[in-house]
């Protein structure tokens, strides 16, 4: 079987369409047809079926689409592994994100990376702990900087920050008053919840001490909660990544209690990510050294 065969039938499902699919991959619409054809006759079963006028994988095309997936990634790995032996750093990869360090070092570590290796494409995305989990584990991400205790089973972690959790309130709300916050203070005031998808920032201060505040306000952005903030609508809870952030009538108070959460970067495997990748992770580390938050590994 020939990888174009695979190619086919993975964009066939992507997008639905023969039609759609075709012009992605520059073939023709009976020369797409022709590979999924050869390719059912090759594995002996069908692997696709039309559904309301959409392509759509049989239940066994499904049960083989995550290996055709993969076997695609893993020649795209080999030529960009054989391009660095050349000493031609080339191909691309993706990052998956929190907001809080999308906002800065991502970036900057990005950019940095990108005047050294400008043959490199660089996609960024920003996701809540629930999606960069789910995109980790599929491959649709390559890395991803996130939460040590949400990283998925058999991939490995590089710690790289201890992150403050702390709160924010307007200016003139009781608690600016504090240079630390007791978390009880939490219990019974008015809170701007996250939403589960930052389950992760909650825990930060939850493993310390319960808290029940009264929740008016759901979001899932940290840029909604500070605007709501700033307009003396509550209290929320933030990274001390994003304090930076924070308008003139925002104040940023850590926690009595010692209120952090691990950051650093997630991927399958250092020793066998593609040079791009290694070369990636290395600057980070190294970036990270010069951040307030850096997690330093020495006792």
């Amino acid at each position: 079987m020939t990888i174009s065969k695979y190619k086919a039938f993975i964009k066939v499902v992507e997008y639905g369409s023969i039609t759609k699919a075709s012009k992605q991959l520059k073939y023709s619409q009976p020369g797409i047809s022709h590979m999924i054809d050869s390719l059912e006759s090759e594995l002996g079963f069908s692997i696709l079926k039309r559904n309301n006028g959409v392509f759509v994988p049989t239940e066994n095309g499904k049960m083989i689409l995550h290996y055709c997936e993969q076997i695609v990634k893993n020649e795209e790995n080999l030529k960009k592994t054989a391009a660095s032996i050349n000493g031609l750093l080339t191909g691309s990869f993706s990052i998956g994100s929190y907001n809080s360090m999308l906002m800065d070092f991502v970036p900057n570590v990005v950019s940095e990376y990108s005047k050294i290796y400008k043959q490199i494409e660089i996609s960024m995305m920003e996701r809540d702990c629930d999606e960069i989990v789910a995109n980790l584990t599929n491959g649709y991400v390559d890395l991803a900087f996130m939460s040590e205790d949400l990283v998925p089973k058999g991939f490995i972690f590089i710690p790289l920050f201890k992150d403050v959790v702390g709160l924010i309130a307007h200016k003139d709300h009781p608690f600016a008053k504090y240079d630390k916050i007791p978390v009880n203070l939490l219990n019974g005031c008015s809170f701007i919840m996250l939403s589960s998808g930052s389950r992760d920032i909650i825990d930060a201060i939850s493993k310390s001490e319960k808290f029940n505040p009264i929740v008016h306000h759901y979001t899932n952005s940290d840029t909604v909660s500070i605007k709501l903030v700033s307009n003396n609508t509550g209290v929320g809870i933030l990274s001390g990544f994003q304090k930076k952030l924070l308008p003139d009538n925002v104040v940023f108070r850590e926690f009595e209690s010692s209120c952090r959460r691990t950051l650093g970067i997630a991927v399958k495997s250092r020793e066998h990510a593609t040079p791009a990748v290694k070369k990636f992770i290395g600057l980070a580390v190294e970036m990270a050294k010069e951040n307030e938050y850096y997690f330093n590994p020495e006792p």
